[in-house]
């Protein structure tokens, strides 16, 4: 067990977003239109003739991609279409019909012709959509015979290229993008995505408000279950290569909730909502075994969780997100509000993630793989939780419409964390945490390669927690904080985030050598952590883990921590090691300093400062005396990084390394990254870093006889020594001897 938490109608042509580079972060008026306009959106489903008598004998409805609309999908003989099962399905009153099994095939919404160019013709097929309006389960992968069933999500695709000239391999359009020309030019389609294809492939709650009553949750022991399993959505596009994007809810899927009626907000409103404004629906079905894949939106380019009344809850297991497009926010995921502003009606939003892949998407401006977002004016947390998965390659870069931008605001290459709120309100709190997880080839122009917990992109007050456990973070790159940045800024704001039994190995800041360090630029090569503001207080505590080969154009190959008008900033380092800066060049490890009435860097007294750094007990180049105890200069001696058992990457001590055996034991930190047990024998010391050695130990024992009538025998303790290591000469002895020798991993 490792160390518990911490107490504590939007355009779609966009232009590179401009600012003046500042640590506060101040772009209040784009970050704003992320909170959603209520978009009018497609297909609620025409109810099936007959739809009440077929529901009241089944359950289950079968679907073909060349079924029939008319059949009544109670076989695979009748099977009627995707359409058809979703139109009785929604109709049905009862607690039938819940279940729809989808034969192995391609599905789409709509057919188009390619060389369509009546634009009214093109809008309607376009805003054709698979609307769920109630609880089902939707499961891939049926044959068509009988019961038998291949879960495999790539067999069975909802596919938004309706014109049928997507580049595609196996129905799926792998690889979404866009094709920026100037502000003037409405933005086309790019990557895989070729002509006009759907708006949007699925809607779960039919974005509308007389769909508001739909409740969709992931528990199997309610009556309002609903799950998609063994699916591919694919080939969504906001983008047409000819007329307008039709609607902020766009890309792969959207799931939503909404009031009966548009709320009135006033300054005076922060109130928990009534039951009538905010009746309890719940937009969180289970997505297993389901693949995202070149999707392309203004917003949550793979799936969009956009809640007002009620509970966002998704969770998602053994999936994939892969080559989706966020113009602006989440190229995989994005969890909004609605209403144009953040409202006191959400209730809470929460997102699972669980053994999924999260790789190659992309966003312009914020958060590359997932945008998490706060219900704002409440008291209940919202939580975001990462568990077993892998974030590969996703990038939040305005590159993809200008590469020759000068100031990026792009933030968080995989997992964004920014709550909303409004300058009468304070946003509720958020929660994250990400254990035995992998990041590696992230990029943020800006702020955090792989991972940006910020605040004061909207005005009102945010308290987060963020919790990073037995991860490892791999050549992720940044302007500021290669791997992970905390920036604080706003008003009243407060963030307490921890890294336990975690790695981080060629992270790097990608600000040009000659940058100077005004708002953080190119600085810390693994973490960046920062306040911005006398009423701000961000902690950063770091334990147990290992830094190596990371490096900074500016200052901090591993940790920056930096204070900006008069914000507190605390870090807090122990029982690591810091290690692998470049031979020439930046040498500093882990740095402290301030901006500046003039936003220019100066060094600062780590006891003595707004910035105030504490480290102890570790093994750190160059030492480290200022404030704290036990650190050592000592090269820890670590071999390449590989996995070394577990689900994520480590870097391990050789034998005869400092760090064995370096320390007293934490009661909290009880495994290593890997899961291994700390310490490895009762009593014993523990190692400094992510790795708990194991070191097993070889009894040789010598037997001498009458002239070469002598043996030698040898028990291994724990586990049997590696035979390609050499065997410690244990001496000699004419009379019987025994000797032991300790070996490593």
């Amino acid at each position: 067990m490792s160390k518990q938490p911490l107490p504590l109608h939007q355009p779609t042509t966009r232009a590179p977003l401009q600012s003046k580079r500042g640590f506060a972060l101040k772009t209040t008026a784009q970050a704003a239109m992320l909170a959603l306009p209520l978009g009018m959106l497609g297909l609620t489903g025409q109810a099936h003739a007959g739809a009440a008598n077929t529901c009241m004998g089944t359950t289950v409805l079968h679907a073909a991609a060349d079924g029939s609309a008319v059949a009544d999908g109670l076989s695979w003989g009748s099977a009627t279409t995707l359409h058809g099962a979703l139109a009785i399905s929604n109709a049905d009153t009862t607690t039938h019909c819940f279940e729809i099994r989808l034969k192995q095939g391609v599905y789409k919404p709509a057919t188009l012709n390619a060389g369509e160019t009546h634009i009214d013709t093109i809008s309607q097929e376009r805003g054709k959509t698979f609307s769920v309006l109630r609880a089902v389960q939707l499961k891939g992968g049926y044959t068509g015979i009988g019961e038998s069933r291949e879960i495999n999500a790539e067999n069975t695709v909802l596919s938004g290229d309706i014109d049928s000239n997507d580049t595609t391999t196996n129905g799926i359009t792998r690889k979404a993008s866009i094709t920026y020309i100037d502000s003037n030019t409405p933005t086309r389609p790019g990557g895989d995505i070729v002509g006009n294809n759907s708006n949007l492939v699925m809607a779960l709650g039919g974005l509308e408000q007389s769909a508001s009553k739909a409740n969709f949750t992931s528990s199997q022991q309610d009556g309002s279950f609903t799950q998609l399993e063994g699916l591919t959505i694919t080939g969504g596009s906001a983008f047409a290569s000819l007329g307008e994007s039709l609607s902020n809810f766009s890309g792969g899927m959207a799931c939503a909730t909404l009031p009966p009626e548009p709320p009135i907000l006033t300054a005076a409103r922060k109130d928990t909502p009534t039951d009538s404004e905010a009746p309890g629906n719940a937009c969180a079905p289970l997505l297993k075994n389901v693949l995202f894949a070149g999707n392309a939106a203004v917003i949550g380019g793979g799936l969009l969780a956009a809640n007002n009344s009620g509970t966002s809850s998704l969770k998602v297991e053994d999936s994939a997100f892969s080559g989706n497009f966020g113009n602006i926010y989440g190229g995989a995921i994005a969890v909004v509000p609605l209403f144009g502003q953040p409202s006191a009606l959400a209730n809470r939003f929460q997102l699972d993630v669980s053994n999924s892949v999260i790789e190659n998407n992309s966003s312009i401006a914020f958060g590359g793989g997932i945008i998490f977002t706060s219900a704002p004016s409440k008291d209940s947390a919202s939580e975001l939780n990462i568990s077993k998965s892998i974030f590969r390659g996703n990038a939040a870069s305005q590159k993809f419409i200008d590469p020759n931008s000068e100031a990026p605001l792009s933030n968080g290459g995989s997992i964004l964390v920014m709550p909303l709120s409004t300058s009468d309100t304070s946003s509720g709190p958020i929660n994250t945490r990400i254990s035995e997880s992998r990041f590696e080839n992230n990029h943020a122009d800006s702020f955090g390669g792989a991972i940006a917990v910020i605040t004061g992109i909207m005005p009102g007050a945010s308290h987060l927690t963020t919790q990073v456990d037995s991860s490892s973070f791999t050549n992720n790159t940044a302007e500021s904080g290669g791997a992970i940045a905390n920036v604080i800024s706003g008003v009243g704001t407060s963030s307490l985030f921890s890294v336990v039994n975690s790695t981080f190995d060629g992270n790097a800041t990608t600000a040009p050598a000659n940058t100077d360090a005004s708002s953080g630029r190119g600085m810390g090569g693994a973490i960046f952590t920062g306040s911005d503001g006398s009423t701000n207080e961000v902690a950063m505590v770091v334990d147990q883990s290992t830094f190596n080969g990371n490096t900074a154009s500016a200052n901090a190959s591993a940790i920056q921590n930096l204070s900006a008008r008069g914000g507190k900033s605390i870090l807090t380092v122990e029982r690591s090691i810091l290690w692998g800066t470049p031979a020439s060049g930046e040498t500093i490890v882990v740095a402290n300093g301030v901006l500046n009435e003039n936003n220019a860097y100066e060094p600062a007294d780590p006891v003595d400062s707004d910035a105030k750094s504490t480290l102890n007990a570790n093994i750190i180049q160059g030492g480290w005396t200022a404030n704290g105890t036990g650190n050592i200069d000592a090269d820890p001696m670590l071999s390449p990084i590989a996995n070394n058992g577990g689900l994520t990457s480590t870097l391990l001590p050789q034998s005869g390394s400092p760090a064995i055996d370096a320390i007293a034991c934490d009661a909290a930190v009880t495994t290593d990254q890997r899961g291994k047990a700390r310490p490895q024998t009762s009593g014993a010391q523990c190692d400094i870093g992510a790795v708990e050695l194991q070191q097993f130990k070889l009894d040789v024992t010598v037997t001498p006889g009458a002239g070469a009538a002598g043996s030698v025998s040898a028990t291994a303790g724990a586990a049997p020594v590696d035979p390609a290591k050499p065997i410690a000469n244990c001496g000699s002895s004419d009379a019987a001897a025994q000797c032991s020798a300790n070996y490593g991993e």
